[in-house]
């Protein structure tokens, strides 16, 4: 019994997508496969970096002009660091911004290995962006190219 509950346990845990079938008689067919959603940690917009590989979220604050990223695994559920020194975003042709890493002794991140990046600029003060690019970003030892998303 404990056996069969750990093999559960370990079916049911994780963030994989599955195809979804039915079974009708002697014959298979699929349907649409339900969306694979993941909520923001701190309100941010989720940029899905690569094939569900690992997640950028992005917080604009437009009364301080900063942006901040948080890197995560792909289910949102751990943070992911990088060992970059500086990550671009780009809003639109005329706008880019170089955010830097974000030391944090609690959690142990230093420049050069964490998760989280950073900018304040008075440029971005009173602005409403709804597009851009991320990156490139390098992440769980994949390099992602520039990832378009757009705001929420």
């Amino acid at each position: 019994m404990l056996r069969f509950a750990l093999v559960v346990s370990i079916a049911l845990a994780g963030c994989a997508r599955e195809e979804s079938q039915d079974h009708h008689g002697d014959h298979e067919h699929q349907h649409e496969e339900p969306q694979h959603l993941h909520e923001a940690a701190y309100g941010g917009t989720l940029i899905e970096l690569g094939e569900h590989a690992a997640q950028a979220e992005l917080v604009f604050d437009k009364e301080t002009g900063t942006v901040t990223v948080y890197l995560w695994d792909s289910c949102v559920s751990k943070p992911a660091r990088s060992k970059q020194i500086a990550l671009n975003i780009a809003f639109g042709d005329d706008l880019t911004i170089d955010l830097e890493p974000v030391v944090n002794p609690l959690t142990g991140e230093t420049f050069g290995d964490t998760s989280k990046f950073e900018a304040q600029s008075d440029r971005l003060k009173g602005f409403e962006p709804n597009k851009g690019k991320l990156g490139p970003i390098e992440i769980l030892g994949t390099r992602f190219e520039p990832t378009p998303f757009e705001l929420k």
